[in-house]
């Protein structure tokens, strides 16, 4: 699993870009696809396997135009992923090997999600103009409704959800005090279930998905040691006599921004149906804040344009819509302006 960056060292990137003059800024999507285009080529994966290469056999290798491809290995090369050997052999430098997908520390899943997402951003105008969602006016269909017909993008998705865990929801666990039975609704592979089995020894747990998204989940709850505690319950959250009946915190992760108001309320609706009256609901996901400095706002902006966010206000509303009570919200993580949040409730 790769390592979560330092985020006390990590350059702020809007700082970066606003130092670049404004003529540069508009033409920063040309390297992005550049970048996307090298790895759509395989040409990260046939450099590892074959190892440096001349021009000539990389293009015969991706069927392209020598001269073109040449243009593209030289940025490949100014962006430091590519090198240069005696004057006439590209070959991978140590970034340019996180680009493939056996690598520790590889970004693929971030560049499949980015490249998703690409058609999305263009629909940006359309989106604010109309209320719609960018990814829904681009494709069509919602993200996921989109994932299930690609099982190559939605494997990277699911890679993309794994790290970051990792990377985002590392502080869950020290953020509420999860004890008793836990069932985590629409947990995918259970990465965050997981890590939570981990923190809390005490803990029980239950993983409910489609059969499909479960297909992985039990290879990675044995990695991480849990699986004696974890049970794995295939179902839908749209049909409530499928959810566990027995929990004492219902969770949903990254769920809820998913779906529609009327989704939304029907998928919580049927989980306090489930519950007993005892039992919590927690919801883990990013808030769409009124302000944060524009580093946040542009992942809060990248959240509403790949799957729409809500606000406070719109989650607690869906919460009494849906027949739950005493809202309570948790900042996920130190960070003041951090738009992480928990958000607890008891069915009414």
């Amino acid at each position: 699993m790769p390592t979560p960056p330092d985020p006390a060292t990590a350059p702020d990137p809007m700082e970066v870009l606003a130092a670049l003059p404004l003529e540069v800024l508009p033409g920063l999507y040309q390297l992005s696809q550049s970048l996307f285009t090298l790895v759509r080529l395989g040409l990260p994966a046939y450099l590892q396997a074959q190892g440096p290469t001349p021009l000539d056999g990389l293009a015969d290798a991706t069927a392209t135009d020598p001269k073109l491809l040449h243009h593209l290995l030289e940025i490949g090369r100014g962006l430091g992923l590519l090198a240069l050997e005696d004057g006439q052999r590209y070959g991978l430098t140590d970034k340019g090997r996180r680009l493939c997908a056996d690598s520790e520390d590889t970004v693929l899943p971030f560049l499949s999600h980015l490249d998703d997402g690409y058609a999305a951003w263009g629909a940006l105008h359309q989106g604010l103009t109309t209320g719609q969602v960018p990814f829904q006016v681009a494709y069509g269909s919602d993200i996921f409704s989109w994932l299930a017909s690609h099982p190559q993008s939605n494997h990277q998705f699911n890679r993309f959800m794994e790290i970051t865990v990792e990377r985002w929801l590392a502080d869950t666990g020290g953020a509420y005090p999860f004890a008793g039975h836990l069932v985590d609704l629409g947990g995918n592979t259970g990465a965050l279930t997981a890590r939570l089995l981990q923190q809390f020894p005490a803990l029980r747990a239950t993983l409910f998905d489609l059969a499909q998204a479960l297909d992985e989940a039990p290879a990675r709850l044995a990695a991480a040691g849990v699986a004696a505690r974890c049970a794995l319950v295939a179902g839908s959250f749209f049909e409530p006599a499928t959810i566990p009946a027995d929990g004492d915190l219902y969770l949903f992760s990254r769920v809820l921004l998913n779906w529609s108001d009327a989704q939304a309320v029907a998928i919580l609706t049927n989980c306090r149906r489930a519950m007993p009256p005892t039992a919590r609901l927690l919801i883990l996901d990013f808030v769409r804040p009124a302000s944060a400095p524009p580093g946040l706002l542009l992942g809060s902006l990248n959240l509403w344009a790949m799957f729409g966010a809500r606000t406070r206000e719109e989650f607690e509303a869906l919460l009494t819509s849906a027949g739950f009570v005493a809202p309570r919200w948790i900042p996920v993580g130190a960070a003041p302006e951090s738009i992480l949040f928990l958000l607890e409730a008891h069915p009414g």
